[in-house]
């Protein structure tokens, strides 16, 4: 049985000292208070009921500098209560505000008030007295907890301790405690004057939850981020136990303190967020960190460091090359080449061309980003104007921009104004062909020096000029475009259903910048079936891109002579964006086809000079036999 007591005596001495070595004292300032009558008729604008911020802080410590109690009546000197024989009829209300969790264990709580009162006349506990009453429901019930707070010596700061009954001892109770401090008398001597100058409530507990240290979660800026400008740092500061102070500092390279942004100590919460602002142009470019240290109501403390780099310089960026060279463009590619710079790392170069000697804003030309991490940016672009942000004709102007991971862009570089040239792209029509391969049919082949889509306007009468205000240049028909999607070197094209043995004349028009016009060409079907013959001219072969279309009339076919191969070239006075305009070939005029068919140049057939021949032998022998 001994044994038995001892080793429970040593359990509860074990827990009483596990608790109290991980109790937490805490002691809560005031979070508002009411100077007010019983009956109210000592509360109105001249003397409002609460105090305010600066009465506050002189009940927040014990310096005797305290709050002064007025005269609401305004009939007795600063600081005398009321001589109305009350019973009682004014009181000062205090309210604090903790902030307990349900896994609070509160061991013990007290209430500290120091004030000074002068000694009326009367006999203390008879004619005059003081009495503390408090509340655990915001002030809905009440109960008189002390009536011994009379200082010891009149005119002298007395501190009195009140411990809170048990039933005071729990999260609840304290969130909503209030006290309410009256002075009162009963006989018409008494004429009090009362200054305060501390009010606090002390509380020792522990948290039953097993206590970890704070959690600090940095959400701007992230690690190792590069920052420019003004900032925000925000942070979540959280525990289960209640966090109590936070400071937040920044470092230079070397984890010193530089600046503290932020420091607080404040009531107990579960979560908090907080942030600040530093500009870091008020640094010089490099690296630095930002550390978060957080005390929790158990008193442990976290510190969270992460490492973040002020950058405010832009990138700079030098010309490399401008090939072939400025001003000789012509439908080549324009390669442009540099080297952008940045202390840290550039992260992305954008190109941009303008008119030159113009107010025409920049147009985009690419953006080219750095796939490596350096602060050297090697780059190159090659830009064929004809595929990709085509101009036109004309002389501009070249620019581009780098901007660095941190966000800092560099003003267009125009290098000088370097140029480029780009003349007007238009087709080169050559190696023509016109056959007809069968019946009703005419087949038409052409190559452009550039890659271009194409058309035929074609007619069975002649057009000596190509009228580009009249539809299809004055001609009757005209084919579908080719290549349009895909445009390409060679082309080729069918008519198709044509009337046999008429002739057709035609143009070409390869569409460029500006449209090529080709000298009217002709053609004429066959009135026999079989290929037509060969052209005398040879062309280089090249990938057709054929594209059969529907004819429109119904014609009788006659053999395709032989085409010369030609080579036409456009109006030289033609501008870019000028209409469509019929354009003088370069080669001499094609004199008009001759056909194989039923014409007055057709060869005699082979058959019939046999025939003659054989008749004319048989009439000789005939004749020889008669003589006989």
């Amino acid at each position: 049985m001994i044994t038995k007591c001892l080793s429970i005596g040593l359990s509860v001495l074990v827990v009483l000292f596990i608790l109290a070595t991980n109790s937490t004292a805490k002691s809560f300032p005031l979070s508002s208070a009411t100077d007010q009558a019983h009956d109210g008729n000592f509360c109105n604008t001249v003397y409002p009921c609460n105090l305010s911020v600066e009465d506050l802080s002189l009940i927040s410590s014990e310096d005797t500098q305290g709050y002064q109690i007025k005269d609401h009546l305004d009939v007795f000197p600063n600081g005398a209560w009321p001589q109305i024989y009350f019973a009682p009829d004014r009181y000062i209300k205090f309210i604090f505000n903790p902030t307990f969790l349900s896994t609070d264990t509160i061991l013990s709580s007290k209430f500290l008030i120091s004030h000074q009162i002068n000694e009326p006349l009367g006999l203390k506990g008879v004619d005059y007295n003081i009495k503390l009453e408090i509340s655990q429901d915001n002030g809905l019930n009440w109960s008189i907890i002390s009536t011994d707070l009379w200082p010891a010596t009149n005119g002298d700061f007395t501190s009195f301790y009140v411990s809170l009954p048990t039933n005071y001892l729990n999260h609840n109770s304290l969130n909503n405690f209030q006290t309410k401090l009256s002075i009162f008398g009963d006989n018409g001597q008494a004429s009090l004057s009362s200054v305060i100058d501390l009010v606090r409530l002390d509380v020792d507990y522990y948290n039953s939850l097993s206590n970890s240290p704070p959690t600090n979660t940095i959400n701007t800026p992230n690690q190792n981020e590069q920052l420019k400008g003004s900032i925000a740092f925000s942070i979540l500061l959280t525990d289960d136990f209640g966090i109590n102070e936070y400071q937040l500092n920044l470092l230079d390279e070397n984890q010193a303190i530089l600046t503290t942004c932020l420091q607080n100590t404040i009531d107990s919460t579960i979560s908090l967020s907080v942030s600040c602002q530093i500009d870091t142009e008020n640094y010089p470019n490099g690296q630095y960190y930002l550390q978060i240290k957080t005390k929790d109501n158990a008193s442990e403390w976290t510190t969270t460091t992460i490492s973040i780099t002020f950058d405010n310089s832009p990138p700079i960026t030098n010309l490399k090359s401008l090939l072939p060279q400025s001003n000789t463009y012509w439908e080549n590619p324009i390669i442009i080449s540099g080297s952008s710079q940045d202390n840290l790392t550039t992260s992305f170069v954008d190109l941009y061309f303008k008119e030159s000697n113009t107010s025409n804003p920049w147009t985009s030309l690419t953006t080219l980003v750095n796939s490596v991490t350096s602060s050297i940016f090697n780059w190159s672009y090659s830009w064929n104007p004809l595929n990709n942000n085509n101009p036109g004709e004309g002389t501009y102007d070249l620019a581009v921009s780098a901007t660095d991971t941190a966000g800092n862009q560099e003003v267009k570089n125009t290098f000088g104004q370097n140029t480029a040239f780009i003349p007007s792209l238009f087709p080169v029509i050559s190696n023509h062909k016109g056959t007809t391969p069968s019946f009703g049919e005419i087949k038409i082949s052409w190559n452009t020096q550039i890659p271009t889509s194409g058309r035929v306007v074609y007619d069975t009468v002649p057009h000596s000029e190509a009228n580009s205000s009249l539809p299809n240049y004055s001609y009757a028909f005209t084919t579908s475009s080719v290549n349009l999607n895909s445009k390409t070197t060679s082309h080729t094209i069918y008519l198709t259903n044509l009337s046999d043995t008429t002739i057709y004349y035609y143009r070409i028009i390869a569409t460029g910048l500006p449209t090529t016009i080709s000298q009217e060409l002709t053609n004429k079907t066959l009135s026999l079936a079989g290929p037509g013959v060969k052209p005398t001219s040879e062309s280089t072969p090249a990938i057709i891109a054929q594209a059969p279309l529907s004819a429109i009339q119904a014609i009788v076919p006659v053999e395709q002579p032989q085409l010369p191969s030609t080579s036409f070239l456009p109006d030289q006075n033609m501008q870019p964006n000028e209409p469509i305009s019929p354009t003088k070939p370069t080669t001499q005029p094609q004199a008009e086809d001759q056909v194989l068919g039923t014409t007055t140049s057709e060869k005699p057939k082979t058959w019939m000079l046999v025939l003659s021949i054989f008749l004319t032998f048989s009439y000789l022998a005939y004749l020889l036999s008669r003589r006989r």
